[in-house]
């Protein structure tokens, strides 16, 4: 693919300010501002080439998007509640315009960036967090593998001790953006019939002679949020030093690492809104200046949208509700997993419903509901397919009805 460009010119987003890199509120509003004249003229671009280039990647950097610290409170889980918040409405706003990117940085905050923080020993956490947070590395999460996805109970890949670490092997796919992440979070386990799993820090750049191989290759030609990259990932006989290992094989540790994947599921539910909202904005203005106020069509474009408006509040809602029970310690996933399959399911509706409303130019390029349909489509399969979600929250329906 020929790597994206994005023309430097200067802007009053270029670089977050000194206030901005304290208060959350200023952070958002130079957030907006970057969002509208940097990655929404490359949206389109970024979707029909399949990358986000690397300039780009160098921009989200320079706003203070990846590991963001702002608001992290280490004694709370997650960094506290308000800390979660403000990462679901940075996600919410970036994927006003783009769901992909909204995704990459997503990847950079949350599930494998909050293990590094959580469970890492100090030395590895802060050199890596810092890699991370200044764009020189950005980690991935490796986990599904062929043919059983995330069932654990069926996985292959295995860790076997060895003198100074581990060596790791097997095979995992659909791995978000492993080709550009250096760094992957691998989960293996003793034995292919162990109930237990571990979690492991692959850095690809120090694999020297005899630590092993990493192949990278079939990437996905998929649907929707395009730009990432999903690959399929063999380890031979990788070398993991001991102070590489994030989890060990512990009771628990699978429950650990599903609590932050949790938090990815928010992300995903954030995703959801801001490409609804999106979605909404764009076929209500494009509606009202097609048809005069009080037509037949106008006042039918307004029954369409009124209810998908109502829905979407109350989503909202649901959302920071899953937020305030993952960042006050929930470890049951059926907040998040409510969250993810309640916005996904909406916003298929309402990207189908807005592009009716803008009849054939709805489906065409010369807007972006075509787009968001198909970013919408994937979310309700990324992170966990919503029949599986709904099967989470069924397990505790008698905690949640009280």
């Amino acid at each position: 693919m020929t790597p994206l460009v994005v023309q430097q010119r200067p802007s009053a987003a270029d670089h977050i300010d000194e206030a901005a890199g304290t208060d959350s509120a200023a952070f958002l509003d130079h957030l907006r501002r970057f969002t509208r004249e940097r990655v929404a003229p490359v949206a389109g671009l970024i979707d029909r080439s399949d990358e986000i280039g690397t300039e780009l990647f160098g921009e989200l950097v320079r706003q203070g998007l990846f590991a963001n610290s702002l608001g992290y409170q280490a004694d709370q889980p997650h960094g506290g509640p308000e800390r979660v918040r403000f990462l679901l409405q940075v996600l919410e706003e970036i994927a006003r315009v783009s769901p992909s990117v909204a995704k990459a940085v997503m990847d950079q905050n949350l599930g494998q960036i909050g293990m590094l923080r959580d469970y890492a020993g100090p030395e590895l956490r802060d050199r890596y967090l810092e890699a991370i947070r200044t764009g020189e590395k950005q980690a991935a999460f490796a986990m599904s593998e062929p043919q059983t996805g995330s069932n654990v109970a069926r996985f292959t890949t295995v860790a076997t001790p060895v003198e100074g670490g581990y060596r790791i092997s097997g095979e995992k796919d659909w791995i978000t953006g492993a080709a550009r992440r250096t760094v992957h979070f691998v989960v293996a386990k003793p034995a292919p019939e162990s109930r237990e799993v571990g979690l492991f820090l692959v850095d690809r750049t120090l694999l020297g002679a005899g630590d092993g191989t990493v192949e990278i290759d079939d990437r996905k030609e998929k649907l929707g949020l395009r730009g990432l990259g999903e690959f399929h990932v063999r380890y031979h006989d990788v070398f993991v030093p001991v102070e590489h290992v994030v989890l060990g094989f512990e009771r628990g540790t699978l429950r650990r690492i599903m609590r932050h994947y949790n938090g990815k599921r928010l992300g995903q539910s954030a995703i959801c809104l801001g490409l609804s909202k999106s979605a909404l904005r764009t076929a209500f203005d494009y509606a009202s200046a097609r048809l005069p106020a009080g037509s037949p069509g106008h006042l039918a474009m307004q029954s369409t949208l009124a209810p998908l408006v109502s829905e979407l509040r109350a989503a909202q809602h649901l959302v920071d509700w899953a937020a305030g029970e993952w960042a006050a310690g929930d470890e049951t996933g059926a907040p998040s997993a409510m969250a993810k399959y309640v916005t996904g399911d909406l916003a298929q509706r309402v990207t189908n419903a807005a592009a009716q409303v803008c009849g054939a130019n709805g489906l065409s390029d010369k807007m972006p509901l075509a787009r968001l349909m198909r970013d919408a489509r994937m979310l309700t399969m990324a992170g966990g397919a919503s029949e599986v979600l709904r099967g989470t929250v069924a397990q505790h329906l008698d905690r949640l009805l009280d």
